[in-house]
């Protein structure tokens, strides 16, 4: 990831800040679920740190999770279909 320059007022010289950032395979959780905590966006799905895409694969995830969800009348019902 490349950021803005930054400039040296003693010495005359731009500085280009560049930030690494460490990409790997993730193996899937058995499971999302534990008691009432479902994990969503960034927090179940690796990514890398700079693009956004935590928020828009939340929102992906919360759409999946209202399909699930639509025809719960029981709330007792909810951790058999998690």
């Amino acid at each position: 990831m490349v950021s803005p320059t930054s400039y040296n007022a003693s010495s005359g010289h731009r500085t280009l800040n560049v930030q690494l950032f460490q990409v790997r395979d993730q193996e899937p959780l058995p499971t999302y679920v534990r008691g009432q905590t479902v994990l969503i966006g960034d927090a179940a799905h690796a990514m890398v740190p700079y693009q956004g895409q935590g928020a828009n694969q939340a929102l992906e995830d919360v759409e999946g999770l209202d399909a699930l969800l639509a025809d719960v009348t029981n709330r007792d019902s909810i951790p058999g279909l998690l």
